[in-house]
């Protein structure tokens, strides 16, 4: 995706005293995490000048970089093995010269629209294009869409040559929940992606991301169900979650210490033994009110840092492989950008930085800090 458009945001849709903790105090076996640790590049501002900030911080506080491509795919383009359009290759460009030198790289694609039940959209001049015949007529059956994602992805992973691959952003509690009916043809379409990415790059990590439903739900043995269907043909299984806004408990608690004791260690109940990894998280900092939701959620600087410290300790036990959290900065500047229907649900996320505003470092930056410096095995 186009790492500055607001639609990715959608598609999401989640303790320490500001000086650092006394590390050496810790025993040997805390001092270590297996995981890597990274943002994505999403930034804070509009200006040229805030979006190469961000990568600084980005660069500055993780070894790892996540790039989403979320914002439609070029099915025309990669069907025929054509260029993609200018527009496209010029943000592909930028993404690729904004890569911290010896960072990880983790590659994110979405084959599903923004309301994750149906086909991605176009992304030709622009993103988010309405799909050109005959695309807008074919489903996950037509091995077209499977060639032309294939040709996509395998290409991308060429010029960005990540670790870890995402090759379908949120696609269980998306399509497998409200679109159950197409669901068979999508494993499928699964199942031959997955096998081109492997033939092509075989030392790539290729897995597929969730959002978390409360367990025992109709929509958590729906999604475990599912999960079955691909388990042979995904590398690791991702986890998209921001717990203050949804399940497993619902919105209008922003207190970390009222999470389930197995809000994250329940994707071990539907993958097994298979690698995890957290794709994307967020906490918010500050009390936020979504009005097109009627929600009021309280949230503190501190509640946000015993966050990031559960979230890390939960990685940790469940030996993941990387840990994404969205927005290194509140994106308070940009959200001024937003207008109608987006600027409402960008307050969903607009106050997840762990640097606020102002840019000025919260309790959880120093927390997240801590972990980062502990040595990777």
């Amino acid at each position: 995706m186009n790492q500055w458009s607001f639609p990715v945001l959608i598609a999401a849709c989640l303790m320490f005293s500001l000086a650092a903790p006394n590390v050496a105090a810790e025993p040997a076996e805390n001092q270590t995490r297996p995981f890597h640790m990274g943002f994505t590049s999403w930034p804070y501002g509009a200006s040229d000048e805030a979006k190469q900030d961000t990568y600084a911080k980005v660069a500055q506080h993780g070894d790892l970089i996540a790039f989403h491509l979320d914002n439609g795919v070029p099915w025309v383009e990669a069907l025929a093995g054509e260029k993609y359009h200018p527009n496209f290759e010029k943000e592909i460009k930028a993404m690729l010269e904004a890569v911290p030198e010896g960072k990880a790289v983790y590659l994110g694609f979405a084959p599903l629209n923004n309301n994750r039940d149906g086909l991605a959209l176009y992304r030709g001049e622009a993103g988010q294009m309405p799909l050109p015949a005959p695309w807008d007529s074919l489903t996950f059956a037509d091995p077209r869409i499977a060639e032309a994602y294939g040709a996509y992805c395998c290409e991308m992973i060429r010029r960005f040559k990540p670790v870890y691959v995402n090759f379908g952003i949120e696609v269980l509690g998306g399509l497998a929940t409200k679109k159950p009916e197409q669901w068979d043809d999508f494993a499928g379409f699964v199942e031959r992606v997955y096998k081109r990415v492997k033939a092509e790059h075989p030392s790539v990590l290729a897995g597929i991301s969730m959002g978390l439903s409360a367990p025992g739900s109709e929509e958590f043995e729906t999604v475990k169900k599912a999960f079955e269907d691909i388990s042979d043909f995904v590398d690791y299984a991702g986890i998209s979650t921001y717990p203050y806004s949804g399940p497993p408990w619902g919105p209008g608690d922003g207190n970390p210490a009222h999470l389930d004791g197995d809000w994250l260690s329940q994707i071990r109940d539907i993958v097994g033994d298979k690698p995890v990894a957290v794709a994307e998280t967020g906490f918010i900092a500050e009390t936020i009110d979504v009005p097109m939701l009627d929600w009021h959620i309280e949230g503190k600087e501190a509640w946000q840092a015993d966050y990031v410290e559960r979230l890390l300790s939960e990685a940790r036990r469940l030996d993941a492989l990387f840990v994404v959290w969205w927005a290194v900065a509140d994106f308070d500047k940009l959200y001024t950008t937003f207008t109608g229907w987006a600027a409402d649900v960008a307050l969903i996320w607009r106050d997840t930085g762990l640097y606020d505003g102002e840019l000025k470092a919260r309790e959880g930056l120093h927390v997240w800090d801590r972990w980062l410096h502990y040595a990777r095995r």
